[in-house]
């Protein structure tokens, strides 16, 4: 359950966010959502609504268009993966926060393979919430640090990285060009530039030559 004190925030850091339509809060009981709810207005993020079970959480996104949902535990009648999917399908451009056990690694890669933008601990504090939604509303992808650690020790680089995202990355290791791992994987180029893109907003990467650097310094794993 998430119930944290506003007592966390001062004035002097709130962040004023541009979302379309505001952010849906989702948590197991109503009190764990309206805090959720209360930490991101006092923040300056606009909340649309929030709910504690997944079918009411159906109809609501079948009438509004959400500019991020957030999960803060497993639902009453769904998974927190389940939600995430849900909220995929009806709405793709929505950015997409869930809470998950550290412990419970393969259900966090899981998550990660499903495309969520922020992952999150149960017992984070209100500024990494605020740090995630920061990152994943400017479009880029935030995983809490024990996570991530947990993550790349027992998973490696492919805990962030999707199948197609690991097979590029294996052929820069290689030192082709974005040109010649088009040709060799039947795509375009402007597809092999996305992945690149989102490899880097990933892997916390910035600067034309960073990706082929990575690859350089990291043992990539197996698949």
């Amino acid at each position: 359950m998430l119930l944290w004190s506003q007592s966390f925030f001062s004035a002097s850091s709130t962040c004023f966010v541009n979302v379309r339509n505001g952010i849906y809060a989702l948590a197991r009981n109503y009190s764990a959502a309206d805090s959720i709810r209360q930490l991101l207005k006092t923040k300056g993020f606009p909340v649309a609504g929030i709910d504690k079970y997944a079918a009411d959480a159906k109809r609501w996104l079948q009438t509004h268009t959400p500019s991020a949902v957030v999960v803060g535990s497993e639902l009453i009648d769904a998974t927190g993966l389940e939600m995430m999917r849900i909220v995929r399908e009806k709405h793709p451009k929505a950015r997409r926060v869930l809470y998950v056990c550290e412990t419970d690694l393969d259900y966090a890669k899981a998550v990660l393979d499903e495309g969520v933008h922020g992952l999150l601990s149960p017992d984070a504090l209100v500024d990494d919430l605020i740090a995630c939604m920061k990152t994943v509303m400017a479009g880029g992808h935030y995983v809490f640090g024990r996570h991530r650690e947990a993550l790349e020790r027992r998973f490696g680089t492919r805990a962030f990285l999707s199948d197609r995202e690991m097979e590029i990355l294996e052929l820069v290791k290689q030192g082709l060009t974005s040109r010649r791992v088009a040709d060799r994987l039947h795509i375009s180029i402007h597809t092999v530039g996305n992945h690149r893109c989102n490899m880097m907003r990933k892997l916390g990467l910035q600067g034309p030559k960073a990706l082929e650097n990575y690859v350089i310094k990291q043992r990539l794993p197996k698949r």
